[in-house]
């Protein structure tokens, strides 16, 4: 910019030599013109900016995490005359973290033309971003005037788009206690394992020696004059509650807290994802900051996820010195204590410890435990009766892949 104005001094100082040293009317001419060329242009950008549009926008609403967002600014000029140069100044805005930076994307605007200028950007961590164009500025050829667009250039109110960004679900392979999951007052089967449940039949196969006799199936073996045996099936209910935390250390490094809080996401909808790929009925239980009770939130359709990844991103996040969905959870249930927790957190107090040691009567307690890069583990002791997992970011499928639900 400054050696485009230091240009137009020089050439300014030279239709003023021209002019001195050779006197005529083309000279003078050409001096009033480069004289005038600043006011010019002040007059041309100021009609321009009437007839200059714009809008931001993305291809979808969610992305994940670490993942490339294209980000697409739509700038349209119905004028006869091209813009040397535009700034356009792009805010995105963290509402989990309330962090805000800012892009400047610097190009012509061509004359009678719709341009798409694109932008990738690669969030860090998990969140609710809102991309916002602040200031569209138009500059001249020698950037000596400029102009600012008013709000009314927007497209149809579309200076701003939100994105949701999830994240990383990991493919586990776990082992299932089917134990764990049996009821036999419930009414939903599984789709994917056998049980003992009489009043459905989940699959038959040809007899083989030690099948039980009374599940031989008369009726198909007649028709197929082969002995068939039935395989009963397994009924399953909400026993398995994810107990989600969303508190974190104040006194660590941001990028420390907010890494935390990913990896207790990452590892809980992966387990999710995995126990909704089995068909077994989880729920996903959460303090909810709002109304400070205790959400608890079926998860047993893939479909629900996304809509549960979005509830916890808008709740944020909480101090250490916040209320523990833990001991809420154990409070409103501690008459009945069938549950499978998995509870998932980056902070983990005395008090919960010893909380979670009365619970876990029937070893049915695990806590997955996110410690980032270079913080020390907690260990396991030998008096207690429940699993501590300790998960390091990125290495959430290796840390969790002996976990037994």
């Amino acid at each position: 910019m400054i050696g485009l104005r230091i240009f137009y001094f020089m050439l300014l100082i030279c239709s003023v030599a021209f002019y001195i040293f050779y006197v005529d009317n083309l000279s003078l001419y050409l001096m009033i013109f480069i004289f005038l060329m600043p006011a010019i242009s002040a007059i041309l950008l100021f009609a321009q900016r009437k007839k200059i549009s714009y809008e931001i926008k993305t291809h979808q609403h969610n992305y994940c995490r670490g993942a490339e967002i294209p980000l697409l600014l739509t700038v349209s000029n119905k004028s006869r005359f091209s813009v040397s140069s535009a700034v356009i100044t792009i805010e995105c805005y963290n509402r989990l973290s309330s962090k805000t930076q800012k892009f400047r994307i610097s190009s012509p605007i061509f004359s009678n033309n719709t341009q798409t200028l694109r932008l990738q950007v690669t969030p860090e961590h998990c969140g609710i971003l809102e991309f916002k164009v602040t200031t569209v500025i138009l500059y001249d050829l020698f950037r000596l005037c400029k102009t600012k667009l008013k709000s009314n250039n927007i497209i149809f109110g579309k200076n701003s788009c939100e994105i949701l960004i999830t994240p990383e679900i990991s493919i586990l392979n776990l082992e299932v206690n089917t134990s764990c999951v049996a009821n036999y007052e419930s009414s939903t089967f599984s789709k994917t394992k056998s049980g003992d449940d009489p009043s459905e039949i989940f699959d038959t196969h040809q007899y083989k020696p030690g099948d039980k006799v009374n599940r031989i199936h008369w009726k198909l073996t007649a028709k197929q004059d082969e002995l068939f045996v039935k395989d009963y099936s397994l009924p399953l209910n909400d026993a398995i509650c994810l107990l989600f935390d969303s508190r974190i250390n104040s006194s660590d490094r941001s990028d420390v807290k907010y890494s935390s809080f990913d990896t207790c996401m990452e590892a809980m909808f992966s387990i999710s994802a995995f126990l909704s790929d089995e068909n077994i009925p989880h729920s996903i239980v959460y303090l909810s900051k709002e109304s400070g009770t205790v959400e608890k939130v079926s998860a047993a359709d893939p479909e629900d996820l996304p809509v549960i990844i979005e509830a916890i991103l808008k709740n944020g996040y909480d101090n250490d010195n916040g209320e523990s969905v833990l001991e809420h959870f154990i409070e409103d249930n501690s008459a009945d204590k069938q549950y499978r927790i998995i509870y998932f957190t980056a902070m983990l107090s005395q008090d919960e410890l010893s909380t979670l040691e009365e619970y876990n009567t029937t070893g049915n307690v695990t806590v997955i435990h996110a410690v980032p890069e270079g913080y020390p583990f907690l260990g396991n002791d030998d008096s207690q009766s429940f699993e501590i997992i300790n998960v390091d970011p990125g290495k959430i499928s290796k840390c969790i892949e002996y976990l037994v639900i």
